[in-house]
């Protein structure tokens, strides 16, 4: 059984690009990486030009993080290091640098940086080999970027994959999330252009603030109820409660038989309204729990409000086991921006930071008198 569960995991990771897995996290979340700094959020207000944005990526490229010397480098010698295919191999953290990366390193945030210093190791080994080297370099832009919130060494790494093959989709709206919280949108968008408009590239849009654009393109996206999904996502990230829930009633208006979509789409629809309702200025202090439709059942979620202000948040309950990041990354945003306003979900995770976002909403907007 836990070998076909991590076939299964593993199938999802090479077919969507996502290295963001692991089991359900239930303990309490205050930060996104180990150094407590949130691991995503909204674009910053910072506005830099294209070639301070290359000096800064350059400088990073050139220097290692400041933690690096006391990072070990720490893997399984018996590891296959030319990161060859692990089809009919099954899954082994052993043997497999993907089994490794999602049984061991993702879902341990302590380990995320030894993670970056492994990868390094993998593309280092594999001089000249150019699909192993893609994949280190494209791995650290994730880590680097998106665990680690450096986004200048992310943006290093996703160059210097992108000068080997083109970045996958999502990868690609990683690589945008980096250029905006660098402070170039102008940059970001045009990484998402050339990618092409896909549900990633459109909501990374949204989530710049280029909402009439990212709203536009949405819609005209397929299959059908799902275009109003993301848009529903791109107004409730930029805190439009009413409109988030107008495109969440028509996503479930659609018709749409795919199942997600609708559970989904419920799930914005009870968290729109109990957004609608909340104010930290109503609400005691106390425990309160929400719960959504995750990627696999039943997501819970609680919420601990003190003096009016959210103090802590955890998924307490989840049959979801990929991506971790989602049950980290997200409740430690929530904490930063004391709402569901501008929470970035993980890319390549979607069901599951919707229910997490959507499960959080669902516990303040209840406690409110």
């Amino acid at each position: 059984m836990n070998q076909l569960r991590g076939q299964r995991i593993l199938l999802l990771f090479i077919c969507g690009g996502v290295i963001l897995a692991g089991p359900v996290l239930a303990d309490s979340v205050a930060h996104g990486d180990a150094t407590g700094k949130p691991a995503a959020g909204p674009a910053t207000n910072l506005s830099r030009t294209a070639a301070d944005i290359d000096a800064l990526i350059v400088k990073a490229g050139a220097e290692p993080p400041d933690w690096w010397d006391s990072v070990p480098l720490n893997y399984p010698k018996t590891i296959d290091l030319t990161w060859s295919p692990p089809a009919g191999k099954g899954f082994d953290p052993n043997k497999s640098i993907w089994s490794y990366l999602i049984g061991v390193l993702n879902p341990n945030p302590s380990r995320h940086k030894e993670g970056c210093k492994f990868l390094a190791f993998v593309y280092d080994q594999n001089n000249g080999k150019d699909n192993a080297q893609f994949l280190a370099a494209q791995t650290l832009g994730q880590y680097y970027g998106l665990l680690l919130s450096d986004w200048a060494r992310g943006a290093y790494w996703y160059r210097k994959a992108a000068a080997l093959k083109p970045l996958s989709v999502i990868h690609a709206a990683n690589l945008a999330r980096c250029y905006a919280r660098l402070g170039n949108e102008n940059l970001a968008a045009d990484v998402l252009e050339k990618a092409g408009w896909q549900p990633q590239t459109v909501r990374e849009l949204g989530y710049m603030g280029r909402t009439d654009q990212a709203i536009k393109l949405a819609q005209g996206l397929s299959p059908k109820g799902m275009n109003s999904l993301f848009v529903g996502d791109i107004w409730r990230f930029n805190g439009m409660w009413p409109e988030a829930l107008a495109a969440y009633n028509e996503a479930l208006a659609s018709g749409s038989k795919i199942a997600k979509v609708v559970s989904a789409s419920r799930g914005g629809v009870e968290a729109m309204n109990a957004m609608q309702r909340f104010d930290l200025n109503k609400i005691a202090d106390g425990l309160y729990s929400g719960d959504a439709d995750g990627f696999r059942g039943n997501v819970k979620v609680q919420v601990t409000i003190k003096d009016h202000r959210i103090t802590a948040a955890k998924v307490v309950e989840s049959k979801d086991d990929w991506p971790l990041s989602a049950a980290v990354n997200i409740p430690a945003q929530i904490i930063e921006k004391q709402s569901v306003k501008g929470i970035d979900i993980v890319t390549g995770a979607t069901y599951t930071s919707d229910a997490v976002i959507d499960a959080a909403a669902k516990a303040m907007g209840g406690g409110v008198k």
